[in-house]
């Protein structure tokens, strides 16, 4: 597994996704608590992960973050089949965390996977400076 260099953030239908360290109210515990939004139209520290990649698949990372004395811990990005977009523990690495990624013709990233014949994808956003 090796991490690609630089920043970078994912796009879900048009908005920047992220996870904040404070975590969704209400929820208790686990992985609801780090459900990810997509509501933000830059990337801040909140939105900025990093990509690993482990043969042909590419996973994406929320890093570790402490903010105002609350701490998101690592998160993987997930996309199941059939709803929003999850995040699982940091290091996860199964199938709904698996993505393939390509450079498209306009220079955007596309971060993807297939799951019975359905397309699933997100832009992968490079982050510069």
């Amino acid at each position: 597994m090796k991490q690609i260099s630089g920043r970078f953030a994912l796009k879900i239908q048009g908005s920047i996704a992220g996870i904040s360290p404070y975590g969704v109210p209400n929820v208790g515990t686990g992985d609801e608590q780090w459900a990810p939004y997509h509501d933000r139209f830059t990337a801040g520290a909140w939105e900025v992960g990093e990509v690993f990649q482990d043969d042909k698949l590419f996973f994406f990372e929320w890093p570790e973050l402490t903010w105002d004395s609350h701490a998101r811990p690592r998160r993987t990005f997930s996309q199941p089949p059939d709803g929003p977009p999850q995040s699982r523990p940091g290091g996860t690495r199964g199938p709904w965390e698996a993505h393939y990624a390509t450079e498209q013709p306009d220079g955007s990233k596309l971060f993807y996977r297939f799951h019975e014949g359905k397309l699933l994808a997100v832009e992968l956003v490079e982050i510069k400076g």
